[in-house]
């Protein structure tokens, strides 16, 4: 037997609905508003720079970065991260999932990129006394076993730094020619990028690079998971302090 409701009593709950709805729309709205209003108040550069998510830009050195991890960029993946140090070889972190289990997974070629092509146009900045090409950079891949929570965790803290990414107003202090290069599809914005180059003492940037040294270290068994719990909550607890500083 089927029971036919009033149409004022359907009415009724298709407006408290859409009510509901555009509610949660703009609480989403307004949240995002305070999170970049904090931002540009608080610390003038403690966020990330936008860029071309994976690499994407043009150039010799970012072209010869795709060829080398070609492999490793076509891969499904929840996020990215392509490093590169100062006097080290690049290397790339990300966190996968197979068979429902989680892994930190670290690539690293076998000779810096850098110094095989030169970075900028036809200017030879390399070191390549070697006469090393392309086809002689190997990639070693190292990963290790991660909790479902932490890595969760991990893509929650990354996301909400890339949603937040912005140019800065003024220069800063570098990270000894360290930068980051953040990649990630973000579901409702697609794919989106952030530079990490510079970063002020003690702030969210700062420990999200302290993040990602924490990630590099697990992989070789240097630490555990618990030195990785604190690296995360020193994020949330610095961009916390860096909304509530208005």
């Amino acid at each position: 037997m089927s029971v036919i409701l009033p149409f004022s009593l359907i009415e009724g709950k298709l407006v408290k609905n859409i009510c509901k709805r555009r509610l949660r729309i703009f609480c989403y709205i307004s949240f995002v508003c305070f999170l970049n209003s904090g931002i540009s108040s608080s610390y003038g550069l403690d966020f990330l720079s936008p860029e071309d998510p994976y690499l994407l830009n043009v150039n010799e050195y970012s072209m010869a970065v795709n060829t080398v991890f070609r492999e490793i960029l076509d891969e499904e993946k929840d996020w990215m991260v392509f490093v590169k140090p100062s006097f080290e070889s690049e290397y790339v972190l990300e966190i996968r999932e197979d068979n429902f289990q989680y892994f930190v997974k670290r690539s690293s070629p076998n000779y810096s990129i850098s110094n095989v092509i030169p970075r900028i146009g036809n200017l030879d900045f390399t070191n390549n006394t070697q006469n090393l090409e392309l086809e002689d950079i190997d990639l070693n891949i190292t990963q290790r076993a991660i909790t479902s929570e932490l890595a969760n965790l991990i893509k929650f803290l990354i996301q909400e730094e890339l949603v937040l990414t912005r140019f800065p107003e003024k220069a800063a202090l570098t990270l000894d020619g360290t930068t980051f290069h953040f990649s990630m599809f973000v579901p409702g914005i697609g794919y989106i990028g952030g530079k990490l180059a510079s970063l002020d003492t003690g702030s969210s940037m700062e420990a999200l690079s302290n993040l990602m040294e924490s990630l590099y270290k697990y992989v070789d068994d240097e630490i555990d998971e618990g030195e990785i719990y604190l690296s995360a909550s020193l994020l949330r607890s610095r961009r916390a302090s860096s909304f509530q500083s208005r």
